[in-house]
């Protein structure tokens, strides 16, 4: 009844997590031959001026910034009026991919709520959920993803897990909290950033809808919509695949005919958690601040992309960091790259161990240790650049 490549984000992040578990606590002391990459950049993006209401729980990256908006007049109702005809059809065939129609919006925000209640493929009990917030800018080009996941504990190691990935241009950043920061290029993590951007896409979620009834004209996000009810029998027959039972509501903004609202509510398979089981499902999706004015900044814990007090290469591209872990780019050479860390090392006061690895002048692994303390530096020809990683062991 829906699409989604949430399991493809959990695979995702259990590999960052990995990653993460791995670093020290303990970071060298700063240089002088350190770059200063901060990057402070906050968007402001939208049209119109207006303030969201109250704030949900999880507080987001994105905000609106107005302040002058009666909230009784953009209060969402949720209530059926049946006496008002719609201003589109009376009965919808819905095709996310042809009516979702989000493109001619240049700001919007969304609410996501997912959860599951059921039984894994053994039989056992499962409870899981996913809730999450979006904001989206088309010029300036931005986006903010926060989202909170919990009850998968053995695909994540934690029972609760939130994160926040932000794109501003050609910036991209992804904030796990305590687990650390990752920053970098959205051209550079270009798989990871495509990732994201299905997550931020209803049309990746929502499937075919056919002849699903007008019941009334509600409002979301302050605006006049009308609404459709559905159940199983509305959906084409590969949709139906592995759905018991199943109702939902989808909205249509009465002007501009964009989804407003979208709720589904279903009873089979679990094919977004991926237990292998059964259960039911329930998933909702609001729009609001539709082309209002957002302000879109960088997670506070990584407004900057920092070097760790790690020696750069004046050079240094593409730089990334997660947790105790900062990896770059440079042009310059492999050979001076090994000798631009052995004497800015030393220099710092650590000791290159003697089990430095060398393997056919394009790659390189040395150990640097001070006062119990051992910095790893990998050195990786790329192509026509070189790839550093430094990190704590």
């Amino acid at each position: 009844m829906y699409k989604s490549n949430y399991y493809l984000l959990l695979v995702l992040l259990c590999g960052l997590l990995l990653v993460a578990c791995g670093g020290g606590e303990t970071e060298p002391e700063a240089n002088s031959n350190s770059n200063d990459t901060s990057n402070t950049t906050e968007t402001e993006v939208g049209t119109d001026d207006g303030e969201r209401g109250s704030e949900p729980e999880m507080k987001p990256t994105a905000v609106a910034l107005d302040s002058n908006d009666d909230e009784t007049s953009t209060e969402d109702t949720g209530s059926t009026t049946n006496d008002e005809a719609p201003t589109g059809p009376m009965a919808l065939s819905f095709n996310p991919s042809r009516d979702i129609k989000l493109d001619a919006l240049q700001t919007y925000r969304l609410d996501l709520t997912m959860n599951f209640e059921g039984t894994d493929g053994d039989g056992n009990a499962v409870s899981a959920g996913m809730v999450g917030q979006v904001m989206i800018s088309k010029e300036p080009p931005a986006s903010s993803l926060s989202l909170t996941m919990t009850g998968m504990e053995d695909e994540l190691g934690t029972e609760e897990l939130t994160f926040t990935s932000v794109q501003l241009g050609d910036a991209f950043y992804l904030d796990m909290g305590e687990l650390g920061c990752m920053t970098g290029s959205s051209a550079d993590m270009g798989e990871m950033v495509a990732e994201f951007d299905s997550l931020t896409d209803p049309s990746e979620i929502m499937s075919e809808i056919e002849d699903a009834p007008f019941v009334g004209v509600e409002t979301h996000g302050g605006v006049a919509s009308d609404c459709y009810e559905f159940d199983e029998s509305n959906l084409t027959e590969e949709e139906k695949e592995g759905v018991e039972s199943g109702t939902g509501k989808i909205c249509i903004a009465q002007e501009g005919e964009y989804v407003t609202y979208i709720s589904l509510d279903v009873v089979g398979e679990d094919d977004v958690f991926e237990t292998g089981g059964q259960g039911r499902m329930f998933f909702e999706m609001a729009f609001t601040d539709v082309n209002e004015t957002f302000k879109i900044d960088p997670p506070a814990t990584c407004d900057a992309v920092e070097s760790l007090g790690y020696p750069v290469l004046d050079d240094a591209t593409d730089m990334a960091q997660f947790g105790s872990m900062m990896t770059y780019g440079t042009t310059t050479s492999f050979n001076d790259a090994i000798d631009f860390y052995r004497a800015e090392m030393s220099a710092l006061g650590y000791s290159e161990g003697d089990d430095t690895l060398m393997l056919d002048n394009s790659m390189a692994s040395m150990n640097f240790s001070k006062d119990g303390d051992t910095v790893t530096v990998a050195i990786i020809v790329n192509g026509e650049t070189v790839q550093v990683t430094v990190g704590q062991e």
